[in-house]
């Protein structure tokens, strides 16, 4: 990791707990100024606080990304209190725990803006300005779910997959302008994100999983995908065993279709 992020303007979005709390908190810790963006506007004061991070070393933005902020506009404020951006970390997502005949539209929906359209548009907000500078790196936390589907959570995959497609994409169209694009894809993380999760309703799961239980601490999480983003790679994953199981299914469709549907009880 080094010194990549001293001195540097980062965004990060989701930054009100889970794997994004843990990343605003490393960065303090590496000397970054922080720009922290998500709904809990009060959790975020209370985290900023909690590290003693000066008023001139971060900023709060409230926002709820499933109903699409301006984020030119934060972008200016951005700029207009730190002078620039260097990195945009798009962390914020939510997860959802249905089947998918289950699940109403406006519940897809919502996973799409906040996972996919929220992480698009913040990208495209901070672009000009990278172009400009001729630098900076912009990345998405995707998933191992990004790249293959599993029971229950379709919607969440289609999310991931998208992101997957996108900034992979967006990796070969700014390459020559001095702008890195990474995707980082974690496995399993101990964080609440499944209890969080979205029935097909549209209520609160309100339930943990027993992968999610045993997960990697976010906190470990968190200095990995910071490590990986420093080395600006395209693509990396970060997590247990589990981030062989897109192989896994690739190699072996037929075995892991069947463990699949064994595990979930189809």
């Amino acid at each position: 990791m080094g010194n990549y992020y001293q001195d540097k303007t980062v965004i990060v979005t989701g930054a009100s707990s889970g794997i994004g709390e843990q990343l605003v908190k490393i960065l303090a810790q590496k000397g970054a100024s922080i720009v922290l963006c998500a709904r809990n506007e009060h959790k975020m004061e209370q985290i900023v606080k909690s590290i003693a991070l000066p008023e001139e070393k971060y900023l709060i933005l409230a926002a709820d990304f499933s109903k699409q902020p301006n984020f030119i506009s934060s972008v200016n404020q951005i700029i207009q209190k730190f002078g620039q951006i260097d990195i945009l970390i798009n962390n914020a997502g939510i997860a959802q725990k249905s089947l998918i005949q289950d699940t109403r539209e406006e519940v897809e929906r919502r996973v799409m803006e906040v996972n996919y359209f929220a992480a698009v548009n913040f990208s495209k907000a901070v672009l000009p300005h990278f172009i400009e500078k001729k630098r900076g790196h912009i990345v998405a936390i995707s998933s191992i779910l990004g790249e293959i589907g599993l029971p229950f959570v379709g919607p969440y995959c289609a999310s991931k997959h998208a992101i997957n497609g996108y900034f992979e994409s967006m990796s070969y169209d700014v390459e020559k302008l001095g702008i890195n694009v990474s995707v980082v894809s974690p496995g399993f993380i101990k964080t609440e994100i499944t209890k969080k999760s979205l029935t097909g309703s549209g209520a609160m799961h309100a339930k943990d999983s027993v992968a999610q239980e045993k997960g990697m601490d976010p906190q470990l999480c968190a200095k990995k995908i910071l490590t990986e983003i420093s080395r600006k790679k395209m693509k990396s994953y970060v997590g247990g065993l589990e981030i062989l199981m897109p192989k896994f299914a690739f190699f072996l469709p037929r075995i892991f279709h069947w463990l699949m549907r064994k595990m979930h009880k189809i």
